[in-house]
C-alpha cells in the first residue's frame, strides 16, 4: 500500500496479442494505497471477465483501471479500453464459476481465489459440482465478482450457483435419470443466469450465465476517484454471452458506492452494450449505492464518512460534457441503487449531456504535449463555450489558461480561437 504520484508526458498502452486484441488491465490500486497521474494517455486496456462453460461468467470491470484506493487523474486522456464481461466457451468438462482474472478450470473457479469444487468464491468464481456429485450446488462469493458454479451431470441433477456482483449464475446439474430440471444459479448485478440441466439419460447440464461488463475505463470499488481536465472517449463496458447474456453499465466510468468527483472533464463516445435480453445503460458514467452489509461483504472498506454512510455512492460533476454516448437505455450518466442503499447525485447547470449536445474531433497536437496534453478533444461548436462555472482550475488539459472569455468552457479544453468556433451562420466550423 502506496502513495505515487506519476507526472509524464506520454502513452500508456496494453500490449496486444496475436489476434489484434488487448490482454490486460492497465492498472490496479489497492485499498489503502493513493495515485496521482498527470499528463498520460492511457489506451486500449482490457478487463475480461473469466470464462466458463456450465459456471457462470465473472464481472469484467475497470479496462484501464481498477481502483479501491484513492485515485486522481489530471490532464488525462482514457481512449479505446475495454471492460468485457466473461462468457460462454462450450467445454462440457468445466463447471467452475469464471473469475475475474482467469476462467474456470474443471470443477474449479477462476482466479484469483477461484473455489475449489462446490466451495464458496470471491474475486474467483464458485467451485462446480463434479459428474456423480450429489452436492445441490456452489455458489460464487457473496460479494465478490465471480460467476457461480454450475453443477454436471449427476442423480438428481444439483442446482446451479449463483454468481457474485456482477457475476452469471451457474448452470444447472443434468437429471441422469428423472424427468425434472434442475434449475441454474441467479446472476449477480448486471450477471446473466444460468440455464437448466437437461432430463434424462445423455442429457447435458444448463450452460452458465453471461458476466457483466462494467467501467469501461475505470471501475470504483468503494474507493475514490478526482478527475479534473480529464477526456475520456471510445471506452467500452459490454456484457457476456450466456444461456443469459451480461448486462453493460458505465461505458467510460463506473462508481460502486464510492466518491467520484469531475470537474472540467470531456466525455463522448463512449458505449455500452449487452446481448439479446440484458440492460446496457448508463453510457458516459453509471453510479450505484449499495447497503452498507453488501458492500461490505466482499472486502471492502466502505468508504465512508461515518457507519451510516458506508455503502452510499457520491458523484459530483461540473463543468462536464458527458454526451455522444450509444447503446444506453437511458441515459449518459445513471445514478441508481440497491438493496436499500444510497446514490447521491445532483444534475448541474454545467454538465453538458445529450445524444447530439458535444460535437468535437480528436486532435494530437504536434511539439512537445504529448500523452495526455496534447490527446484531446477540440469542441466544434459554441454549446460549450463560456458556459462553465470558473474555479481555482487555471488551466485546461493542453496548459491553456483559463478563461478565454467571458466564462470558462465546459469540458476538458479551452477554445483559443474562439471567433471560429462557429460559421457565422451559427452551423458548426467542419
Amino acid at each position: 500500500r502506496v502513495a505515487r504520484t506519476v507526472v509524464a508526458n506520454g502513452t500508456v498502452a496494453a500490449d496486444y496479442g496475436a489476434t489484434g486484441v488487448a490482454n490486460f488491465r492497465l492498472l490496479d490500486l489497492d485499498s489503502g494505497s493513493s495515485l496521482t497521474l498527470r499528463g498520460l494517455t492511457l489506451a486500449g486496456g482490457w478487463a475480461q471477465g473469466g470464462a466458463s462453460s456450465h459456471g457462470g461468467g465473472a464481472l469484467g470491470a475497470g479496462g484501464a483501471i481498477f481502483n479501491r484506493g484513492t485515485l486522481s487523474l489530471a490532464r488525462c486522456t482514457l481512449a479505446g479500453n475495454t471492460a468485457q464481461g466473461g462468457g460462454y466457451f462450450g467445454d462440457n468438462n468445466v463447471t467452475g464459476g469464471g473469475g475475474v482474472g482467469q476462467s474456470a478450470v474443471d470443477s474449479h473457479g477462476g482466479g484469483p481465489n477461484g473455489a475449489s469444487a462446490v466451495d464458496l468464491g470471491f474475486f474467483g468464481g464458485g467451485g462446480g459440482g463434479n459428474d456423480g456429485s450429489v452436492f445441490p450446488y456452489a455458489n460464487g462469493g457473496i460479494g465478490g465478482f465471480g460467476g457461480g458454479g454450475g453443477v454436471g451431470r449427476s442423480d438428481p441433477g444439483g442446482l446451479g450457483g449463483d454468481g457474485g456482483f456482477g457475476g452469471g449464475g451457474g448452470g444447472g446439474g443434468a437429471n441422469t435419470s428423472g424427468n425434472t430440471n434442475a434449475a441454474g444459479g441467479i446472476g449477480g448485478l448486471g450477471g446473466g443466469s444460468g440455464g437448466s440441466g437437461g432430463s434424462g439419460f445423455g442429457s447435458n447440464p444448463g450452460a452458465g450465465g453471461g458476466g457483466a461488463g462494467m467501467g469501461g475505463a475505470i471501475f470504483n470499488d468503494a474507493g475514490t476517484v478526482i478527475l479534473t481536465n480529464v477526456t475520456l472517449t471510445g471506452n467500452l463496458a459490454q456484457g457476456g454471452l450466456g444461456s443469459n447474456n451480461g448486462s453493460g453499465y458505465g461505458g467510460a466510468l463506473f462508481n460502486y458506492a464510492g466518491q467520484m468527483t469531475l470537474d472540467f472533464a470531456t466525455l463522448s463516445g463512449n458505449r455500452v452494450a449487452a446481448g439479446s435480453g440484458a440492460i446496457a445503460d448508463g453510457g458516459a458514467i453509471y453510479s450505484l449505492g449499495d447497503s452498507a452489509a453488501n458492500c461490505g461483504a466482499g472486502g471492502n472498506t466502505c468508504n465512508a464518512v461515518g457507519p451510516s454512510t458506508a455503502g452510499t455512492a457520491t458523484l459530483t460533476i461540473a463543468n462536464t460534457i458527458a454526451a455522444n454516448s450509444s447503446g444506453a437505455a437511458t441515459g449518459d450518466i445513471v445514478d441508481a441503487a440497491i438493496n436499500g442503499g444510497t446514490s447521491t447525485w445532483a444534475a448541474s447547470t454545467t454538465t453538458l449531456t445529450g445524444s447530439a449536445a458535444f460535437e468535437g474531433g480528436m486532435t494530437q497536437l504536434s511539439g512537445s504535449l504529448v500523452g495526455g496534453l496534447g490527446d484531446v478533444l477540440i469542441p466544434f461548436d459554441g454549446n460549450v463555450i463560456d458556459k462553465g462555472s470558473c474555479d481555482t482550475t487555471a488551466i485546461d488539459q493542453r496548459g491553456i489558461a483559463r478563461p478565454q472569455g467571458a466564462a470558462c468552457d465546459l469540458g476538458a479544453v479551452e477554445v483559443v480561437d474562439r471567433i471560429f468556433a462557429d460559421n457565422f451562420d451559427g452551423t458548426p466550423v467542419p
